[in-house]
């Protein structure tokens, strides 16, 4: 079952996680997606923002930290102006979680990329080209006077997909040791290529992108494999840097003059991002802290509340705005199923059919959970996949397996 939690921001300026465009708030007055009537947005400022863990700084897992994200960027992303983008985009989906639609992403240091079929039908071969006139940020740290601002090669790009499917300290290596065969291939200055078995391509591409936050390989050669946990020797392309970062406290992030990025859509189109100076996320522990934080307007944004909490919340402080998102995580059951009794698949499916998915919902999730959410979950951009237990397409043995029935 996945779960809904609620996002509240604590203005009425629109927030994206990324940080590289803020859109004004919809007015009455704006009819449509797409308008881009309102004011132009103004630079400056920070974002005070709440993590509930300490930080684990690790450019070779899956997802880095969130502080990370803000300085390092993959080959292509979701396109920002295809979601929300502050209420001037085409909305076509919110961009919520983890949703991958490939026909909406946009190269970010790839500017394409595309795949080919190989004659007999085995192999799926990726080609990307690299976005030109692209350099890396310029801290003033140590490993910033190191890489020295240069641009961005494709010989980067290659070492740093390899990293992801060859170093034994990357998430993608552990995890999928069946996976560990492709090998990127500079073509030219401009293009590489990576190449997949036909059933692995889509779902091994996508991983590969998702752990490559890159950077600089000089990085790796001076300081090991600290070059991607700690934060003085981050050196990314991407619209902050990280300076400073001190353990039960914060992390801090500052503008990078020099990000390649622009505004794609909305009233500030063509301007360079990103617009925020700072940004600071703030440790916070204890779940009562973060919740008092946001009401006295100590942080911007706390997402990941219960309909509970988010109720109790607007009472107390009722400019708060607030958007309901599908959860981060949920941590799955596993079962051994080598070994009796969870070798029987009609062990297994008597345990689903045992259980209340309903009754669940209800109690805990005021009826607004997906009981099926997987493969694919319901969002918007996943129309044409998700299927509910009342779709016609839906087998009726499934159906009978999510319908409730201790008699079996």
């Amino acid at each position: 079952m996945r779960k809904l939690v609620w996002l509240i921001i604590s203005c009425l300026m629109v927030l994206s996680l990324m940080i590289v465009s803020c859109g004004e708030k919809e007015t009455e007055e704006k009819s449509e997606i797409g308008d881009e009537t309102g004011e132009k947005p103004e630079y400056g400022g920070m974002l005070t923002l709440a993590i509930g863990v300490e930080p684990t700084f690790d450019l070779l897992a899956f997802g880095a930290a969130y502080p990370q994200m803000h300085a390092h960027q993959k080959l292509y992303e979701g396109d920002w102006a295809k979601g929300l983008a502050g209420g001037y985009g085409e909305g076509l989906t919110t961009w919520g979680q983890s949703t991958n639609i490939p026909e909406l992403n946009i190269g970010y240091l790839t500017s394409e990329h595309y795949w080919e079929v190989s004659d007999n039908g085995s192999e799926v071969t990726t080609y990307f080209t690299i976005r030109d006139n692209i350099y890396f940020a310029k801290p003033d740290t140590e490993a910033g006077d190191l890489v020295g601002g240069r641009k961005l090669t494709v010989d980067d790009l290659v070492w740093n997909v390899n990293q992801r499917v060859h170093n034994e300290n990357a998430q993608n290596f552990q995890l999928y040791p069946f996976h560990r065969y492709p090998e990127a291939v500079k073509i030219d200055e401009k293009t590489f290529s990576i190449t997949h078995k036909f059933a692995d391509h889509m779902s091994t591409l996508m991983r590969e992108n998702c752990s490559t936050y890159v950077f600089a390989p000089e990085l790796w050669d001076a300081y090991g494999y600290e070059s991607c946990t700690e934060w003085e020797y981050s050196v990314g392309t991407g619209p902050f840097m990280l300076n400073g970062y001190t353990p039960g406290n914060a992390v801090e992030l500052i503008r990078n003059p020099d990000c390649w990025m622009t505004d794609p859509v909305g009233p500030g189109k063509g301007n360079r991002l990103p617009y925020i100076d700072n940004i600071k996320y703030i440790i916070m522990i204890d779940e009562s802290t973060r919740h008092a934080a946001l009401r006295t307007a100590q942080i911007d944004q706390l997402g990941a509340l219960t309909p509970e909490d988010k109720d109790l919340m607007i009472q107390t402080a009722p400019k708060l705005v607030s958007a309901e998102r599908g959860s981060w995580s949920e941590t799955p059951l596993f079962m051994n199923t080598t070994k009796p009794p969870f070798n029987d698949i009609r062990v297994r499916k008597a345990m689903i059919m045992a259980t209340d998915f309903n009754a669940i919902n209800d109690a805990l999730y005021d009826g607004a959970g997906d009981i099926i959410s997987w493969p694919y979950f319901d969002v918007e951009g996943y129309e044409p996949l998700f299927v509910t237990l009342e779709d016609s397409d839906l087998p009726a043995e499934v159906k009978a397996l999510y319908t409730y029935n201790v008699e079996g």
